[in-house]
């Protein structure tokens, strides 16, 4: 049987910084360096388009900047909410909320669950 030892000298380290922070790190060293590929079009035949951490850490600085031109700085606590097809869009968001403070909510799954509670009577 295969164990899993958890050693003070072998526990995991969190780096100290934030996602965002690594991301931008990353994105100055290899900015070519792929992030992930994302569809064309809704028909794989439409192939795909790389998205690399420099378009990645562009795209997070864009939606900061959005941010805070619209909502402004972030009371403690204050969240935001964002809900819409699962895609790299989620993760800009995510890294953008952290990079200006907010806390993110992803209400999907739980409108999804208060739906079917209400309509159907499932309980989860």
């Amino acid at each position: 049987m295969v164990g899993i030892t958890n050693s003070a000298s072998e526990a995991f380290k969190a780096p100290g910084r934030l996602l965002v922070t690594h991301v931008d790190t990353i994105a100055k060293q290899f900015p070519n360096r792929r992030f992930g590929l994302i569809p064309n079009g809704t028909d794989v035949d439409q192939g795909f388009r790389e998205v690399t951490f420099r378009d990645l850490s562009r795209a997070v600085n864009a939606m900061s900047w959005w941010i805070d031109d619209t909502l402004g700085k972030p009371q403690p606590g204050e969240k935001i909410a964002y809900l819409a097809n699962n895609d790299v869009r989620y993760i800009i968001f995510m890294l953008a909320c952290h990079k200006t403070g907010y806390t993110v909510c992803f209400p999907g799954c739980q409108i999804y669950e208060l739906q079917l509670t209400i309509n159907i009577g499932i309980r989860f």
